[in-house]
């Protein structure tokens, strides 16, 4: 095998970009990832290089409590899978839906959704088995999500031979290990990001239109993730089996045992006698589905979905836009409008804004149009000519010498040093606008005391 080429420092920035602010990721999943984008690095370095750019989560890693492993057998690939529903964002209405190949630990299928109909478990089991073919048999819960796969594989397999075999969680054990490990890649970082909007009163798990909001804006970004974390785990190392990956196991399981009697063996070397395009022959079900997850009731206008079509929804998990986007319908309706009136009543006053992707956006102009609420037609590049940013300035300014130590006192120390800001400071700033301009003028653009 050969090595990429890499210096330390270009090593770290990668693995920087990788792990991001997640803590739990591993030096193993790391050096998966880092496979997956055509970057192959020894172990030892990628160990190092975690320890450099993030020594804190090594060592919460290091005093981590390891697993109690058990003895696992079947077949070969495709014998069996195990599919479930992870429930870690039912709260904000998303249920991840997963299988994965028991003998190779293969993700098969892995996605975020809005609801936990069968017909959205199914509609998943069935695109993976066209890339990796129909098992021999699913072992699955008790759930009503499961349903509409049980019937399809009893009728597909035959109804009795063990096609569908539902259980307790604790004997599915393939499936929920892989869900400590998407907790510790995926999850747990937008588990984190809901309860601080939450905590900060962005969003309200009983608002349906911001509940609309933030699938709208977060469902991409946890499927994009998840996708990188499904190549990243289906490239992995297996230590049990001599660091082979999953893909590896699959494809060489194929291989070695095309000449057994095995169901799954059979329809892939074409020597099985289940009848072509069974899949697409399933009866249609009418009956009702069995939900878990409430109907989202909103239907967002015309001018709500322009204003979230301008949003970049994959800028990332902690982007700034998406959170914008977020409070923008919220805080116009809610905050603005109360306070411009508590100010200035019938009097004329223009509204000034930054280029935020929320704030210039067509359905953003519309709504200030609707409410005759005139914006200034030049935003201002040049904080000289924004007085806000001289606020933030104050803000900043209590919070170095307050010296948060963690995100608690940080929001704290924020929630604190607002207030202390008075009227007569922001009237004095929007009355500096007119020396502000000649300044600006007179510097032709460049930086000025203000």
């Amino acid at each position: 095998m050969r090595y990429s080429r890499l210096s330390d420092s270009q090593l770290d920035e990668i693995v920087q970009h990788l792990v991001g602010e997640n803590d739990e990721i591993g030096a193993n999943a790391v050096r998966a990832r880092l496979a997956a984008v055509g970057v192959r690095v020894q172990r030892m370095r990628v160990r190092d290089s975690m320890v450099r750019v993030n020594p804190t989560g090594a060592a919460q890693r290091a005093l981590a409590q390891k697993l109690h492993r058990r003895i696992y057998r079947v077949a070969g690939p495709n014998s069996l899978w195990h599919i479930d529903g992870n429930h870690k964002l039912i709260r904000w209405r998303i249920v991840i839906h997963g299988g994965i190949c028991g003998f190779s630990r293969l993700v098969v299928f892995l996605w975020a959704s809005d609801n936990n109909r069968s017909s959205t478990v199914f509609e998943q089991f069935v695109h993976s088995t066209s890339k990796y073919g129909v098992p021999s048999r699913v072992r699955c819960g008790h759930g009503g999500e499961n349903n509409d796969v049980c019937l399809f594989m009893n009728t597909y397999r035959g109804w009795e031979r063990g096609s569908a075999i539902r259980g307790k969680s604790v004997h599915n054990q393939r499936i929920e290990r892989l869900w400590g490990d998407l907790w510790r890649g995926v999850t747990h970082v937008y588990h984190q990001q809901f309860s601080f909007l939450e905590s900060e009163r962005i969003i309200n798990c009983s608002n349906e239109l911001q509940m609309w909001a933030l699938h709208y804006v977060y469902l991409p970004q946890i499927n994009r993730d998840i996708e990188v974390f499904v190549d990243q785990w289906n490239n992995h190392g297996l230590r049990t089996v001599g660091h082979q990956t999953p893909y590896q196991l699959f494809v060489q399981g194929y291989l070695q045992r095309q000449a057994q009697p095995l169901t799954a063996m059979a329809e892939v070397f074409e020597t099985n006698t289940a009848p072509q395009g069974a899949v697409a022959s399933v009866p249609v079900l009418n009956r009702q589905e069995v939900v878990s997850v409430p109907v989202n009731q909103f239907s967002p206008s015309q001018i709500q979905m322009q204003q979230f079509q301008e949003v970049d929804i994959l800028g990332g998990p902690m982007n700034g836009e998406a959170i914008d986007a977020l409070q923008t319908p919220r805080r116009d309706a809610s905050v603005m409008l109360p306070a411009a009136d508590q100010l200035y009543g019938d009097a004329d006053f223009i509204f000034q804004q930054d280029l935020a992707p929320a704030h210039s956006a067509k359905a953003t102009s519309t709504w200030f149009k609707d409410h005759g609420i005139p914006v200034l037609n030049w935003p201002a590049n040049s904080p000289d000519l924004n007085p806000i940013e001289n606020l933030w300035g104050i803000v900043k300014r209590k919070m170095r010498y307050a010296r948060p130590n963690n995100a608690e006192e940080l929001k704290a120390t924020i929630r604190a040093t607002w207030p202390l800001i008075t009227p007569e400071q922001c009237h004095r700033l929007i009355d500096s606008m007119p020396r502000r301009i000649a300044a600006v003028i007179q510097a032709k653009g460049a930086p000025t005391k203000y």
